[in-house]
């Protein structure tokens, strides 16, 4: 029988926690140069393992969820940003 502690670390584990450039950009459903630009800017965390850019999924998370709300205004069907 697992202990609690293995029962609260396995889903965790199960999911995956860095994401290449293009991994990332498929799972934000935005181009890799957005991504880039971004990384570039300072607004995207990543890190670097030999060539490869890595972004962690939280930072993903945090920068998807830190992303200007749409509000759409009530006197007309167009959406504001």
């Amino acid at each position: 029988m697992e202990s609690l502690e293995e029962q609260l670390q396995e889903p965790y584990m199960n999911q995956q926690l860095a994401f290449t450039v293009r991994e990332a950009s498929a799972k934000a459903s935005i181009g890799r140069t957005l991504l880039y630009e971004h990384i570039r800017l300072g607004t995207l965390p990543a890190r670097k393992l030999g060539h490869r850019t890595l972004i962690l999924a939280e930072d993903l998370e945090k920068w998807l969820r830190e992303l200007p709300q749409i509000r759409v205004r009530k006197d007309s069907s167009h959406v504001a940003c």
